[in-house]
């Protein structure tokens, strides 16, 4: 089965040219927000768990899921296409639930905390669970972008009640190729 532990969660600092950067946060400001959006479907048993969040679905738009993506392949050093592209939104009261993305070892995640600064007193880590026993934790920052396997369980953790603003991700789901 799966062997993954915490060095396979890659962290990246200011990991888009500053030009690409603010053209993201410019998107985050677009009104094709949608409300509702969970970890898991409607099917699932753990579907009425969970607290909805914000969504932007991204996978129409080239600049996402090409000059983006031919960015980060090159950065990391991968072949991969884009099966998936969206935003994810997060306000006080909402956390995610553990969850994985893929079920397979060749699929990967590229997460970028579209957020325009942080204080790490805010909150919103996202955690993950190594082989079901250890946590590790990564704290958003400005252009600050995560590279790990799909298939370890994560979740993005509560905000902070003085935050009134909207935690912003960017996720890539990938397949290797």
């Amino acid at each position: 089965m799966h062997n993954f532990n915490e060095t396979d969660i890659i962290e990246y600092e200011n990991f888009f040219s500053e030009e690409d950067f603010q053209k993201i946060l410019q998107y985050t400001k677009k009104p094709n927000w949608e409300f509702g959006h969970t970890s898991y479907s409607q099917e699932s048993p753990h579907y009425q768990s969970c607290i909805p969040f914000w969504k932007m679905e991204l996978s129409e738009e080239k600049f996402f899921n090409e000059h983006l993506l031919n960015i980060i392949n090159q950065k990391i050093n991968i072949k991969s296409k884009a099966y998936n592209v969206y935003m994810n939104g997060q306000t006080y009261g909402q956390h995610g639930f553990p969850h994985v993305d893929a079920h397979e070892d060749n699929y990967r995640t590229f997460l970028l905390y579209a957020v325009p600064n942080w204080d790490p007193f805010l909150g919103g880590k996202t955690a993950y669970i190594i082989n079901d026993k250890k946590s590790h934790y990564v704290t958003p920052g400005r252009n600050k972008a995560v590279y790990f396997p799909g298939v370890i369980p994560h979740f993005s953790e509560e905000l902070n009640r003085i935050f009134s603003a909207l935690r912003v991700t960017v996720a890539w789901k990938l397949i290797l190729e």
